[in-house]
């Protein structure tokens, strides 16, 4: 392999590579405690929710819009509930539009997150291009 393309761990003491924890945040209503959680796990489920209830088109139909409100609150307040409990907190019960307004916030820190496991493109190709391809008709 040619050297050029050998990765060196930047953080490697001891023969350990040292990863930096992801992916853990806090969130807190109002000026109750905060609760932590996996926010790639969370949304994960939100994605599996949300797409079990829309269409072929990707919309909510506008006859179930009022059922998926309710559905999605009961979804959020039950994650922030789970959530909640693992760290000693009791969060309120939520109104829809926290609701809505968390996965916001969980979608703004999906964001962020993702350009540590997307992966990259090389500069350069690992091998060179084949030359002796023919297409033929």
């Amino acid at each position: 392999m040619n050297a050029e393309h050998v990765i060196e761990p930047k953080n490697q003491a001891n023969g350990v590579v040292r990863m930096p924890r992801r992916g853990m945040v806090q969130f807190a209503f109002g000026d109750d405690a905060p609760f932590t959680f996996d926010a790639i796990e969370v949304w994960d489920a939100f994605v599996v929710f949300d797409t079990s209830n829309r269409n072929e088109k990707g919309e909510v139909p506008t006859d179930q819009l009022v059922g998926y409100g309710l559905a999605l609150r009961s979804f959020v307040q039950n994650t922030v509930t789970d959530a909640g409990k693992a760290c000693g907190v009791n969060p309120p019960q939520l109104t829809n539009a926290e609701a809505r307004i968390f996965i916001g916030h969980l979608r703004e820190e999906v964001e962020k997150l993702r350009s540590f496991f997307a992966p990259k493109s090389a500069e350069q190709p690992l091998s060179p291009p084949r030359q002796d391809i023919k297409f033929e008709m």
